[in-house]
């Protein structure tokens, strides 16, 4: 609930002579709630694949692949229909992702990709 919504059910609540004294408090309590509430609402927020690569600066191919493996939590219900990630995944997928643009080209050795690729066969 909304903070103006709650301001509004606490005067609807004041007796008719009008007279409470609201204590810094209560209005502390009545903030941190909101903003909890606010926290867990965007922790929650899914966003489709293509939004998802556009946060994230990559691929979409990229974001399906980490369904995928399980590396992010893919939100469809029944495993059905279009895929959805939550915006917390996408965040982490995004610092990995700078994380890996940062390394660079030290990060990639051309022949141990090549001696990997012939094991793999």
């Amino acid at each position: 609930m909304r903070l103006v919504e709650r301001m509004q059910r606490l005067v609807e609540a004041l007796p008719p002579s009008g007279k409470v004294e609201l204590t810094v408090e209560a209005i502390r309590e009545m903030l941190e709630a909101d903003a909890q509430a606010a926290g867990s609402a965007v922790e929650h927020r899914t966003v489709l694949v293509s939004e998802a690569a556009s946060l994230a600066g990559v691929s979409e191919e990229t974001v399906r692949r980490a369904v995928r493996s399980g590396e992010i939590e893919d939100s469809r219900p029944h495993g059905r229909g279009t895929i959805r990630v939550r915006l917390a995944d996408v965040e982490r997928l995004k610092g990995k992702a700078r994380a890996k643009r940062d390394q660079g080209s030290e990060g990639y050795d051309p022949q141990a990709h090549a001696r990997r690729l012939l094991v793999a066969r």
